[in-house]
């Protein structure tokens, strides 16, 4: 009889457990992030104490205010390499009913370098920095890049791991061998979920009739589902290991606060929205002694795409004049430099 009188007993005492261990569960999560949170603050670099003096950057937006943030994606020998940005997208945030936007450059795109003249858009990071392409594309679109972020090829790889891999439809196998570079690219077809080394070949394959245009299609297509998985309440738990992939693997010129206000800001978009992906029209042309490839991008089509992102709307006079302007520039700089037609 008496071990019929504890059994009750017992079975109340784990059921108040389960809510006991769920709240203390709750707790430990919200402590772990906590504590991940204050290591941020104290670690991650101001922008003010890593970044040289410069007279143009923009002066900080106000709270909600339409945004251009340009994301970098940087491939590097090893860390002593600068490295170049072979991933340029500018993501633009309106938050007032316009969707979250992405716009693709191609990453032979010939640009005007401050300090450095005429060259390809990549190499603007080799030469300066985050800093120094952040002003070359804020020539290009004809407004301030309000934030950067330049996340090395081995931080987008973890990150991918980080968030349970991406889910992708191949119609057709992805396969390419570069010997001198020592890359094997071998994927596909069917529907997969890629981890992040894969994530990451999938990003760069280029060996298609496409070529760069599929190359840009699959990294929106990416960042859309990084977008979309970063701005979930579950990744709370994964904190720690995202905020030390963002002080190992990520330059930027956002506080932490900053970067967690946007992120949140996008996920709340994103809800309501598709992101609206776009790829800037150009042409591809040789120039040079050498006959090397570029890109002349279509300056018109382009801020014009960033305006209606933006405000919704169709572009002023004044800014098509500009544009055109600047479309003039590049094709004189692309003659001084010398076409070719073979």
């Amino acid at each position: 009889m008496g071990w019929l009188r504890l059994r009750p007993r017992t079975r109340r005492r784990r059921a108040e457990a389960r809510p006991r261990r769920a709240w203390a569960w709750g707790v430990t999560v919200a402590a772990v992030a906590g504590m991940a949170l204050l290591l941020a603050l104290w670690r991650w670099p101001r922008p003010d104490a890593v970044l040289p003096p410069a007279p143009d950057r923009p002066a900080p937006a106000p709270e909600g205010a339409p945004r251009v943030i340009l994301l970098m994606g940087i491939d590097r020998r090893d860390p002593a390499d600068p490295g170049r940005c072979d991933v340029v997208m500018l993501v633009t945030l309106e938050g007032g009913g316009q969707p979250l936007g992405c716009i693709s450059l191609r990453r032979d795109s010939l640009v005007k370098i401050p300090g450095r003249g005429w060259d390809k858009v990549n190499h603007s990071y080799a030469f300066g920095g985050p800093e120094l392409a952040r002003q070359t594309l804020a020539w290009l679109i004809d407004r301030p890049v309000d934030h950067y972020v330049a996340v090395y090829f081995e931080g987008f790889r973890d990150l991918v791991d980080l968030v349970g891999g991406v889910e992708v439809d191949i119609p057709q196998r992805l396969y390419h061998y570069d010997p001198d570079e020592r890359l094997l690219i071998d994927l596909g077809p069917g529907r997969l979920r890629l981890n992040g080394a894969q994530t990451l070949n999938y990003c760069r394959f280029r060996a298609d009739p496409e070529g760069d245009l599929g190359r840009m299609r699959r990294q929106q297509e990416v960042v859309k589902q990084l977008a979309r998985k970063l701005a979930q309440p579950a990744m709370v738990v994964r904190l720690p290991a995202l905020i030390r992939i963002g002080l190992e693997m990520v330059r930027t010129d956002l506080t932490l606060p900053q970067a967690l206000a946007l992120t949140a800001r996008a996920g709340r978009m994103l809800e309501n929205q598709e992101m609206q992906a776009h790829t800037v029209e150009g042409r591809s042309v040789r120039l040079g002694p050498e006959g090397e490839w570029y890109v002349l991008n279509d300056v018109v089509d382009l801020r014009s795409r960033i305006h209606a992102l933006l405000t919704g709307g169709d572009p002023p006079a004044e800014l098509l004049d500009r544009a055109r302007a600047a479309q003039a520039e590049i094709e004189a700089a692309a003659d001084a430099m010398g076409r070719h037609d073979w």
